[in-house]
């Protein structure tokens, strides 16, 4: 930075006196907000001084600022003189969502003396901290540095609606949704069309528009005798979506031999594909998992499946990718049909690295463990690491990753007695870091239950922080693992609890800054199981347990669907259970 030197003699020799002969300049001062614009304040000598590139003479939101609106929130810096608008970037202006760089474009006005950042996501996230920081990278047209300047503020925090239904003539079976960076919910559900036999459904999707309800809209599947199942569903940021399941392919009465389909939809045409199956050739493919992403190399989404191998009772791991324009292209083994296998989770970030997790059993033999794999954007698989203990039998595998590529694992440990009963189930997790030269962590047990923690869900922030969440016998807790300072997992924190009812179906979404949505099922003597929820906020921790689901109707014993997006708005998605036909119901946040 540059001071004007005609100023500097008369103003030390000024502040000794307590008096000014530069306007504007010269005024005691503790910090740069105690002058006047275009003057900073010197930390040593108390005094103001002007400063001869350009200053921020405001900002929106104030420094200090809180219970800023979040929809549609934007940063809005006035300059004292005009920029190059060249030197603006998220990395020259920086607003930081708790430890998130959040993305975002920037426009400036005819005068280029204000700029205004817009967040992609279409708005600031709920319940955030903010910091802004502009460097001296951004500079007038004569080359003259801004003064660095910081500033602070943080936003309203979202509720919990009231919701609605997505009511059909006829009973729904299963559902999933999936989300995006700016809000889109893809769902899809599979409806029962009242036909002859127990087994004629349909499969109906629908992709909303940001910060809308969720709507289904397009049939993808109706074939007499079949119905979808283990269905799995993505949307990435430019709404190219996926959805996966598994169905019968043969004709009705014969037997079952069930087959992963998927279909694409194109965002462009705005068209679904036709449906494919996931591998050409026998073996059929079997419980499909797919994830989206942002287009890298033109890749924009990824699928993972169960083969049946030769030998009675071993499955392969296969994936493939899907580029816009091409399809489905080769798929290629995770791990061959050699060994047993089974249950397979899979996560992407924004960028396309994908981190997968799935049951095998061991090269000799032995229990069931749990064994990952990362692939980063455009490059081949890591060679699968098994993350759990190898000797004990470790099952059901959830994976999340961060936006940024930092992700978790968690699973059941189980240990079982002599005739094959469950003797304990204990909840573990291990964390992954791509930049480490070892990049799974080792495998922490997260529960603190005498005997039995189940059904373990994940989800992870951008700097990595990850929140687990379990059930064990009437109760419902979570644990959260906090990256800094070399990384440690919290206490179980219990959610909720209750000495007679059953609490179960635990589930959590967390955006990117850090803060995080709960649910679960809790039964009630008046209304049967209803749909509890909770917040989690960097500053406050878990606060808010409620009710959600309020009416007659009980919600039936599924794990709740959820979906979130940068700006932290949340989408749930469970089933209504009346007397005569179930229906379902969608909550939000926001």
């Amino acid at each position: 930075m540059t001071w004007r030197k005609a100023c500097w003699s008369v103003l030390v020799v000024a502040a000794a006196f307590g008096a000014a002969e530069c306007t504007g300049v010269g005024q005691n001062c503790n910090t740069d907000a105690d002058c006047n614009a275009q003057s900073v304040c010197d930390p040593t000598l108390k005094v103001c001084f002007f400063y001869s590139g350009p200053v921020v003479t405001s900002i929106v939101p104030v420094d200090g600022a809180t219970e800023v609106v979040a929809a549609g929130g934007t940063v809005v810096a006035t300059f004292s003189t005009a920029i190059v608008d060249a030197g603006l970037n998220t990395s020259t202006f920086r607003v930081v969502g708790q430890g998130f760089n959040t993305f975002g474009g920037f426009s400036v006005d005819s005068t280029s003396t204000q700029a205004t950042f817009e967040p992609l996501a279409g708005g600031l996230a709920l319940g955030t901290d903010y910091t802004v920081n502009l460097t001296a990278s951004i500079n007038d047209p004569q080359g003259d540095p801004l003064l660095p300047f910081n500033s602070t503020f943080s936003t309203q925090d979202g509720e919990f609606g009231a919701g609605g239904t997505l009511r059909f003539g006829t009973q729904t079976g299963a559902y999933t949704m999936a989300g995006n960076y700016y809000g889109n919910i893809l769902t899809a559900v599979d409806i029962y069309t009242g036909g002859d036999t127990s087994n004629d459904y349909e499969l109906m999707v629908g992709i909303s528009d940001a910060g809308s309800d969720p709507v289904v809209t397009t049939v993808l599947q109706d074939i007499v005798g079949q119905e979808t199942n283990n269905l799995s569903a993505a949307i990435a940021p430019n709404q190219a979506a996926f959805v996966a399941w598994t169905t019968n392919p043969t004709d009705a009465g014969t037997p079952l031999t069930y087959t992963a389909l998927v279909s694409a939809y194109d965002p462009v045409s705005q068209h679904w594909g036709a449906n494919t199956t996931l591998a050409a050739v026998e073996p059929v493919p079997q419980l499909p998992q797919v994830v989206a992403f942002r287009p890298a190399s033109g890749e924009d989404g990824f699928a993972v499946w169960l083969q049946d191998g030769g030998a009675p009772g071993k499955q392969a791991v296969f994936y493939a990718l899907h580029k816009a324009g091409a399809g489905w292209g080769a798929y290629n083994p995770l791990q061959t049909d050699t060994l047993a296998s089974g249950y397979v989770s899979v996560a992407a970030d924004f960028a396309g690295n994908v981190l997968v997790a799935w049951e095998s059993e061991g090269e000799s033999g032995g229990p069931l463990q749990i064994k990952a794999s990362s692939i980063a954007s455009g490059a081949s698989p890591s060679s699968p690491v098994v993350v759990s203990n190898p000797t004990t039998v470790s099952v059901v595998p959830q994976v999340a990753l961060g936006i940024t590529g930092l992700g978790a694992i968690v699973w059941e440990q189980l240990t079982l007695l002599p005739d094959a009963g469950l003797a304990t189930s204990h909840v573990f997790a291990a964390t992954f870091d791509p930049t480490q030269v070892h990049s799974f962590g080792g495998a922490v047990q997260v529960d603190d239950a005498g005997t039995l923690a189940l059904y373990p869900q994940v989800g992870v922030a951008a700097n990595g922080n990850i929140f687990v969440i379990w059930q064990q016998l009437g109760a419902v807790l979570t644990s959260t693992y906090t990256r800094s300072d070399g990384g440690s997992w919290s206490a179980p924190t219990l959610l909720d609890s209750d000495p007679v009812y059953v609490v179960n179906g635990p589930a959590v979404a967390v955006d990117p800054g850090g803060n995080a949505v709960a649910e679960w099922l809790k039964f009630t003597p008046d209304a049967g199981y209803q749909l509890f929820g909770a917040r989690y906020t960097v500053d406050a921790g878990w606060y808010g347990r409620t009710q959600l689901a309020i009416g007659g109707d009980p919600v039936r014993d599924f794990q709740p669907a959820m979906a979130v997006d940068a700006m932290g708005r949340c989408f749930s998605l469970d089933t209504r259970s009346p007397s005569d036909m179930p229906y379902l119901e969608y909550v939000p946040f926001r």
